[in-house]
């Protein structure tokens, strides 16, 4: 059995040796290493302005159309620095396909000759997991939004891969029952793209190998293969395709196959046996399966009868090799062999006749070949010009994401948030400039009009009253009720109609006049354009300012006033006999002073009182009256107004105050919205610049290593 403990998966380290030399020393380069060198040296500087763009444009308010192209900003910048990454490392990717359950992991534990599997088998979710050498354990999750976590303790990379699991899950029902295509670049940015696991490995301590595991196939999360794997088309690696025997032969299990066969310079096919399995004989005894006895018979079978052209094809070229391996019990015998110090997984003589581990040669001829061709000059020929393909392919991608029409338009989007906050700015200085007005000085001016206006009412009022004052006078000759009953029932309402009617009148004069013209308001023409401006409506503001008015509250009481002492009496026979005097007889006749309230009988009304009498209580309601409605009338304009000019002023201010909130709010917003989208344009410009300088210079790098020959990459080039 071959002793593979020489051999380092991927070893092709001379060069990243080299990088470490001391300046004054003399140093070896290679053709290799000048790639390495000049490629890292152009290439880098472009990721932070990509970064910086991206950040910018996630920034920008939603409504952007610029940020369509954010999604592929982060891809872009996540797959230009892992290229870099790779050339700078000189890294060798070994890829893991295969559906779920084939093995994967098991094959991950036989290949590192470590127990890997329990950070590799996360929970279904669908990212590359990255595993490479490390002194230290260490474990970095990358989100599609380009945001990183570093974790010190893998129980903290499962719970958060747990929790992302569960948040993933919902989000791609969610986006299913919208009727899209799940696009964790697009709907949930903040998804784990990519798991970095650094563990050590003794095996591939000094190699320059990376284990990149896959999601299985045919999950529901995949995403697609084109997702998963753009990563890798043109970065020369090779893919290692597991499958157990009893999907060796579904033609399901090679449907994306073909796509491998076009990503991947060299693919291993690892066919998974379980050499425990055992067949039924006719005998009913059960008995070692083919898998145990002859796995090669298996192997043969799928290449005569199930296996497609392209899969032959590949197979002829050398590009396709074939390996049937027991992985549980190779990863076994590792694991133990590499725990217990004996190398790479060597066993004894006696263990490589044991029938339980056949199969175990042939992971041995897959490691060495897999050796073989990494640290082949045609791999590395192979990295090379896959790398600057990459490189081109990218950076054109790159320039194209950057001269979208909707980028273009960023310009266009400044200049229109830009005057978006100058109106702003200009509304909210407005309205401070309305806020400082003396609103209720604006419309003193109605008071004059009101005042003439109300006397005219008034003097109406007073000549349509006089008539049912001397009805009611006459009516009460007439009736046997008391002089109280006269003031309190015939004239009072007849007095309080005359106030509420003055009332009501001047306060419909205010509101036609307030209506008709522009509130009252005495305002110069700068003012009310201001008004206009910020789309205040002053006729309501001016009729709810008129609604809430009070204006009989501090009206003089209508109450006519009449002492029995003012009214003439004639005296009776009695009164002349028994010397009464005057008081004394209106108290008889009338009642006490404070209340005149005896009942008189018509004829004692007519021959005692007569007509003096009447006239005098005609001509005092009268006289009252008119003082009522003079007082009323005098009063009423500057109440009203005054009451007016303070409510409109208050609710005015009120209206305001709440549109200045607006409008410092509305402003805040544009300012924001205005910086974000003015830094994601001047960001945008700076990375397209950046292109424009990085562009020629992949075209020189093209030119200068794209024709090299494979046998001049580890000979000398130059001596400094």
């Amino acid at each position: 059995m071959p002793d593979v403990t020489s051999h380092n998966i991927g070893q092709i380290t001379p060069a990243r040796h080299e990088f470490g030399a001391q300046h004054h020393a003399p140093t070896i380069r290679t053709v290799l290493s000048e790639f390495c060198e000049a490629f890292e040296d152009e290439l880098r500087p472009i990721l932070d302005p990509t970064q910086e763009a991206a950040e910018a444009l996630a920034a920008a308010p939603q409504s952007v159309a610029a940020r369509r192209v954010l999604p592929s900003l982060r891809d872009l910048r996540h797959q230009i620095h892992a290229l870099v990454e790779k050339v700078a490392e000189q890294q060798a990717y070994v890829l893991i396909f295969g559906p779920i359950k084939s093995g994967k992991s098991t094959f991950m534990n036989a290949l590192s000759a470590a127990y890997v599997s329990e950070v590799t088998c996360l929970p279904a979710y669908p990212c590359m997991v990255y595993v490479s050498p490390s002194d230290k354990p260490g474990f970095v999750a990358t989100h599609y939004d380009g945001r990183t976590a570093e974790f010190t303790q893998r129980e903290a990379l499962h719970e958060i891969v747990a929790h992302g699991h569960q948040q993933l899950t919902r989000r791609i029902r969610e986006v299913e029952a919208e009727g899209d295509v799940f696009d964790p670049a697009e709907h949930m940015p903040d998804a784990i793209r990519r798991i970095d696991i650094n563990i050590p490995i003794q095996d591939l301590e000094h190699s320059g190998a990376v284990l990149v595991d896959t999601p299985g196939l045919y999950s529901r999360m995949k995403f697609g293969y084109d997702r998963m794997t753009r990563d890798f088309r043109n970065a020369a690696a090779c893919a290692i395709f597991i499958v157990k025997t009893d999907n060796l032969f579904l033609e399901q299990v090679f449907d994306e196959f073909n796509e491998l066969l076009q990503l991947f310079s060299r693919i291993f096919l690892v066919v998974n046996l379980d050499s425990s399995k055992k067949d039924l004989l006719p005998d009913g005894t059960l008995a070692p399966s083919l898998e145990h006895e002859n796995p090669r018979q298996i192997i043969e079978a799928f290449e005569n009868l199930s296996m497609t052209a392209p899969l032959k094809e590949a197979l002829d070229d050398g590009r396709l090799g074939i390996y049937p391996v027991d992985l549980l019990r190779a990863a076994s015998r590792r694991v133990k062999s590499s725990a217990d110090g004996n190398g790479s997984g060597n066993g004894s003589a006696d263990e490589d006749q044991d029938a339980d581990f056949r199969g175990q040669a042939d992971f041995e001829a897959l490691l060495r070949d897999l050796t073989q061709f990494l640290n082949s000059n045609e791999y590395l020929k192979a990295f090379l010009d896959d790398s600057l393909r990459r490189s081109r392919t990218l950076i054109d991608e790159l320039r194209d994401a950057v001269q979208d029409d909707a980028v273009k338009a960023l310009d266009r989007d400044v200049t229109e948030l830009r005057k978006e906050r100058d109106e702003a700015q200009m509304h909210t200085e407005t309205i401070e400039r309305l806020q400082q007005v003396q609103w209720r000085d604006h419309v003193q001016g109605l008071g004059p009009w009101l005042l003439d206006r109300v006397g005219r009412l008034a003097r109406q009022v007073k000549a349509d009253a006089s008539e049912p004052i001397g009805a009611a006078v006459e009516q009460w000759f007439e009736s046997p009720n008391s002089l109280h009953h006269l003031l309190e029932q015939e004239l009072l309402p007849i007095f309080a109609s005359a106030q509420t009617r003055l009332i009501r009148d001047a306060e419909d004069a205010l509101k036609r006049r307030a209506s008709e013209d522009l509130a009252g308001l005495s305002a110069t023409e700068d003012l009310l354009a201001d008004i206009s401006s910020i789309g205040i409506d002053m006729r309501q503001t001016a009729e709810a300012a008129l609604g809430g008015l009070k204006a009989g509250a501090a009206v003089s009481s209508p109450r006519p006033q009449l002492s029995s002492e003012q009214i003439p009496v004639r005296r009776s026979l009695p009164d002349w006999v028994l010397l009464r005097s005057g008081i004394n007889v209106r108290q008889r006749l009338f009642g006490p002073s404070a209340r005149p309230d005896t009942e008189i009988p018509p004829e004692i009304k007519t021959s005692r009182l007569g007509g003096p009498a009447r006239e005098t209580i005609h001509e005092s309601a009268m006289s009252q009256l008119d003082a009522l409605v003079d007082k009323v009338a005098h009063d009423l304009p500057d109440q009203l107004v005054q009451g007016y000019a303070e409510r409109f002023e208050r609710d005015l201010l009120g209206q305001l105050e709440r549109a200045q909130s607006k409008a410092a709010a509305r402003l805040a917003d544009l300012e924001r919205r205005l910086s974000d989208t003015r830094h994601a344009h001047e960001s945008l410009e700076a990375l397209a610049s950046k292109i424009a300088t990085l562009s020629p210079a992949v075209d020189e790098l093209i030119e200068r290593f794209g024709q090299t020959d494979p046998a001049t990459l580890t000979e000398r080039a130059a001596v400094h």
